[in-house]
């Protein structure tokens, strides 16, 4: 059966058009945009309680628009035009996933246009309603900081563990032009009539879902633990540098291996052999992936504490030049290779 989502009135079309194949992926187009100011729209359905057998994304995007308009309303405030994360909504066979405003969003009205668009991304309240018993909800904030981009990822939709529900991705990234970067995101699966973490992923701080092997599961993908704190000379905020990803490759059971074949081809297509020299901080993790015993791992650390010089920042700062060698990326190559990753590479 084909996934269906639709929606009406103040959020325009409700663009969740679920690209189903057979194996049962689907992943959801652009999410919701905002106009300007509110247009007339057809009366609302009558509320029905939650868990309503038949209850489908229109009558609940209806009633979503008709309480983002009264938010609207009370604060004084036009609709931002953009894309939204509140409002998303698509029907399963077994009941509709949706995105409502979080519970104490009448108690502290935004004061701007920017405060509202950032309470629709920021403060999801996560449901699914069954298609027929009771409905269940979760409250689900980060640490988005209202500063910088926003972008609101296509939602997307899998059964990871075969019991006909499938489970909700939501994902919003937030940057900014010093290196600020957040992410507000979560996995969530129906379980035992509650709105939960999806458990096999939960202990996996991934950062995306990609089918990686073609098989038609979505895999996770992820830093294994490398993590970029090495502030920019200037800013204070981290460098915008991209981490060494690695994969949780999703098996049939709905749990996820991080050394398996599959994971280790995935680290292999960017670190295919021990590098000859070490001229970046992926070479760094890279010379640690081939290291396979002690005397090895020693001899790669001398080596990557000798690649480059320290002091970046400090001479830039005091306006000396820099040696040929030196990098901003030097504390992070040897902190880089001090962590151990996953496996080590044949």
């Amino acid at each position: 059966m084909k996934p269906v989502a639709r929606g009406l009135g103040l959020f325009g079309a409700l663009a969740l058009a679920w690209g189903c194949r057979a194996d049962g992926y689907s992943e959801a187009a652009r999410v919701i945009t905002l106009p300007l100011a509110p247009k007339t729209t057809a009366p609302l359905p009558a509320p029905l309680p939650v868990g309503h057998v038949g209850r489908t994304c229109e009558a609940i995007v209806r009633q979503i628009e008709s309480e983002v308009a009264e938010l609207a309303k009370v604060a004084e405030l036009d609709l931002p035009k953009r894309t939204s994360m509140v409002g998303v909504c698509s029907d399963s066979p077994k009941g509709a996933w949706f995105v409502a405003l979080p519970p104490d969003a009448k108690a502290t009205p935004p004061a701007s246009e920017e405060d509202l668009a950032f309470l629709l991304d920021s403060a999801w309240e996560v449901h699914f309603e069954p298609a027929s018993g009771p409905g269940a909800k979760r409250v689900h904030k980060e640490e988005l900081a209202n500063f910088g981009a926003r972008i609101v990822h296509p939602p997307r939709l899998f059964d990871f563990d075969g019991d006909g529900v499938p489970e909700l991705y939501l994902a919003v990234d937030e940057t900014g032009d010093e290196g600020h970067r957040a992410r507000q995101h979560g996995l969530f699966s129906f379980r035992d009539g509650k709105v939960v973490p999806y458990a096999p992923a939960a202990a996996i701080p991934f950062a995306d879902l990609v089918d990686n092997d073609g098989d038609g599961r979505p895999d996770l993908v992820m830093y294994a633990g490398y993590t970029d704190s090495l502030e920019a000379c200037y800013s204070g905020f981290p460098t915008d540098h991209a981490r060494p990803s690695f994969l949780a490759h999703s098996l049939a059971d709905g749990t996820f291996s991080t050394d398996d074949g599959v994971a280790k081809a995935f680290v292999a297509s960017w670190c295919a052999k021990r590098p000859g020299a070490i001229a970046s901080s992926y070479d760094a993790v890279c010379a640690r992936l081939f290291a396979r015993d002690a005397a090895a791992v020693k001899r790669e650390r001398a080596r990557v504490a000798a690649s480059c010089t320290g002091g970046y920042c400090e001479r830039e700062e005091a306006s000396k030049k820099q040696p040929a060698n030196a990098s901003l990326d030097c504390e992070r190559r040897v902190a880089w290779f001090g962590k151990a990753p996953p496996f080590v590479l044949p």
